[in-house]
């Protein structure tokens, strides 16, 4: 075996250097022997054992960095508590005074917050039932009801605000003026048909006080003979007994509020317009932060398209679950995601070797798809405005019993009828369309998603339409055929949103439980048949139920203004849709055959959330800022419109005064839009930084992985040669009586 000394020398290859944000990355080529000692010095000068020893200088905030990161990392618990352990039982170098005391104040801030989550922990709601869908369905699944668990907090909130600023101060606080008797709706020896009975509140000279008196008046009449059967309708319609409760925005007076024995005033106006900012702007930040770090979430996993199939072999696999059979349901969903993705190449493979004349035929279907789908949203939208103007004509008439439920309840019923059979339709016309399994997703979610806020967006109109019919200022509402304004047309409004909001928990009842149950016990009779089976019974589909919790949320929204109830009605609804759900994704239905990823669910259904938030909250804007309130309720009354509240109250303040009327000149508005410029060219430019560094990395990343095989290669060689030389060592040093002795045996 030759010595060291007369081994070859080798000239030392260049060193490759690579920045990657501040830290550099070596990239060294071995040379031909694999001890060449020029290399294999500099290695063991790297060596940790060949480093200078100061174990008398570790500073504690480097201690307590050590001690966070070793919490994220992928180790057992024991190793990461022989590590912890190792790292505390390290001598420190005491910092200075100042250093020392804020790392004592971070170490007891972090403390005290670890304990208050250890506490509300315990008081976090559907914790057990989470750990159970988790554990049986995995996470893409749990990720549904922790969207509806932030819903359901949202709303808490914004019930919260509108309880302690809105309703509790006309509760306990009492008016600093009485209420006029003003005749007015008083002549009537019975209910009139409402239309009419509104109509009577018009006349030459009416001021706010007459038409207040005379729709007071209005609602007490309604009130008469009222059976048992009228109250329970009275209350799914919101009207009668309900219309002057603080269920609705006709309640809430425009005169201020007196503590007792106190001089404060509370204005109710000014703390209306307020609370409705607040929860807007409190329901914006939880949104956008919210889809942050489902952006963050998503960013690590979407640039790994490279290699999708060793990610989903390898890293595909849910540890949560701890049931054979939720096992055997995420095998399912993961071939049938091993199935798309084929599926997804061979449709791409079929894109390339397409004909001019199939692309002109496929073209051409997608083409027509695509107009039919406008069509039906534009047929959506002319059904619910036709039945919002039949409904609102058959208020000149006075029906008994279901009669009137159904006319009221129509543009709800038209509403739910849409959203639970058209989206049927737009999946019948993508499978002429020939797209890729998941773009066909994105584009059934997309058209589901239009009709919703189609819906939405043309009831609004009807309402718009309804409000805007040129009726004379001096009347209380609308006086003919082409003006049916209501006398209050505000709380028309909420009772129209109230009334759409219970319908459409009662349509989820029954799509959830009543429907499902008899397509289980007949699944059971082909319980050997998998293709029967599957069509038979009911499959939780997620897009369609978290589109279904926007849509709930959007109602939510929209009628807060209109009707405070409706975000504790909406509240109360999430609440039992939970328990709903779970039983129906535990029970009664299959779950989903496709693998829904958590962190891309988030971040794509948050999007959607705050697309939907932006049209609910436009018109809201609109009304508040364009629209005259009605002259007979509510706590804008009187004024033009009800943004007109806060310029009054501002022209009372000199200073805050002095402050608007700066925001409104160019000195303030030319240097934001240039500091918003700058900073938006910042942000670009460290966007596209970061961006370059990712690259960077992912570059890194790949050389390293190189590498690591060249190494490894390296390594059997080096590995086999030294046997062999061993070998070798070993046969030249047998002694030759050995020798002698082992011919004599073999002869």
């Amino acid at each position: 075996m030759p010595s060291s000394k007369e081994r070859p020398r080798t000239s030392r290859q260049t060193s490759a250097w690579e920045e990657a944000g501040g830290e550099f990355y070596q990239e060294g080529f071995q040379s031909d022997s694999p001890l060449d000692g020029g290399r294999r010095s500099d290695v063991e000068a790297l060596l940790p054992s060949r480093q200078p020893q100061n174990n008398d200088t570790t500073d504690e905030t480097k201690v307590m960095e050590e001690l966070e990161a070793v919490k994220g990392t992928p180790e057992p618990m024991n190793k990461r508590r022989i590590e912890r352990n190792r790292i505390r039982s390290q001598t420190k170098h005491k910092t200075s005074a100042l250093a020392h005391f804020t790392l004592e104040q971070r170490k007891l801030r972090a403390r005290v917050v670890s304990q208050w989550k250890q506490f509300f922990h315990f008081f976090v709601p559907f914790r057990s039932s989470m750990r159970q869908i988790e554990a049986f369905f995995g996470t893409g699944m749990v990720s549904y009801f922790i969207f509806l668990r932030r819903l359901l907090y949202l709303n808490l909130a914004i019930s919260l605000l509108l309880f302690l600023f809105i309703v509790l101060p006309h509760l306990v606080l009492e008016e600093t003026s009485t209420k006029s008797t003003v005749g007015g709706g008083e002549s009537t020896a019975g209910p009139l048909p409402r239309v009419e009975a509104d109509r009577s509140c018009n006349g030459t000279n009416v001021t706010v006080e007459f038409c207040s008196e005379c729709y007071d008046n209005l609602v007490q009449n309604s009130q008469e003979n009222n059976s048992v059967l009228d109250k329970i309708q009275a209350g799914f319609l919101g009207t009668n007994a309900f219309e002057l409760t603080p269920l609705f925005y006709g309640y809430y007076q425009r005169d201020p509020l007196s503590f007792p024995n106190l001089r404060w005033r509370y204005n109710v106006p000014l703390a209306y317009l307020l609370v409705t900012l607040v929860h807007i702007f409190i329901s914006f930040v939880s949104i956008v932060r919210d889809a942050a770090k489902g952006f963050q979430d998503s960013l690590m996993t979407h640039k790994g398209n490279f290699n999708k199939y060793c990610s989903l072999f390898f890293a595909g696999w849910d540890f949560c679950i701890r049931k054979a059979s939720a096992a055997s349901i995420k095998k399912r969903a993961i071939y049938h995601e091993v199935k798309g993705l084929i599926t997804s190449e061979r449709l791409k493979e079929e894109r390339r070797n397409r004909t001019t004349a199939k692309k002109f035929r496929l073209y051409s279907l997608r083409f027509v798809s695509n107009l039919i789908s406008l069509c039906l949203l534009a047929a959506a939208g002319f059904a619910i405005l036709k039945a919002a103007s039949f409904s609102l004509s058959k208020s000149d008439t006075v029906e008994e019993g279901f009669k009137q439920l159904l006319y009221e309840y129509l543009p709800s019923i038209v509403i739910i009828l849409l959203n639970l059979f058209v989206p049927y339709l737009f999946m019948f016309l993508l499978t002429f369309e020939d797209y890729s399994p998941l773009f066909e997703d994105k584009m059934t979610l997309l058209r589901m998603l239009l009709l919703r806020l189609a819906s939405l967006g043309t009831l609004m109109w009807s309402f718009y339409d309804m409000v805007q019919c040129d009726a004379p200022v001096t009347n209380c509402a609308g006086d003919g055929e082409e003006c049916k304004a209501p006398v209050c047309w505000e709380t028309y409004v909420g009772q129209q949103i109230y009334r759409l909001t219970i319908l459409d928990f009662l349509v989820a009842l029954v799509t959830t439980i009543c429907l499902p149950i008899p397509r289980k016990l007949l699944g059971r009779c082909f319980a050997s048949n998998e293709k029967i089976r599957g069509i038979v019974v009911a499959t939780f589909n997620l897009p369609k139920e978290l589109l279904d919790l926007i849509y709930v949320q959007s109602l939510s929204w929209f009628g807060a203004f209109f009707s405070p109830v409706v975000p504790l009605l909406t509240l109360v609804k999430l609440f039992l849709l939970f328990y709903v759900k779970k039983f129906y994704l535990s029970h009664l239905c299959l779950p989903p055959s496709k693998v829904h990823q958590a962190s891309r669910t988030n971040a794509f259904f948050m999007v959607i959330l705050l697309v939907s938030f932006c049209v609910v909250t436009v018109p809201v804007g609109f009304v508040v800022s364009d629209i005259r309130p009605s002259l007979a309720c509510g706590p804008f009354r009187g004024l033009d419109f009800m943004w007109q509240e806060v310029l009054k109250t501002i022209e009372k303040w000199p200073g805050l005064l002095k402050i608007a009327e700066f925001m409104n000149t160019s000195a303030f508005f030319i240097p934001l839009i240039i500091a918003l410029c700058i900073a938006l060219y910042y942000y670009y430019a460290v966007g596209r930084a970061n961006k370059a560094l990712v690259a960077t990395l992912r570059r890194q990343l790949v050389v390293e992985g190189k590498d690591k095989q060249f190494l490894l290669g390296q390594l059997r060689t080096y590995n086999g040669a030294r046997d062999a030389s061993t070998a070798s060592a070993q046969e030249s040093t047998v002694s030759p009586r050995s020798r002698i002795t082992t011919g004599v045996r073999s002869n």
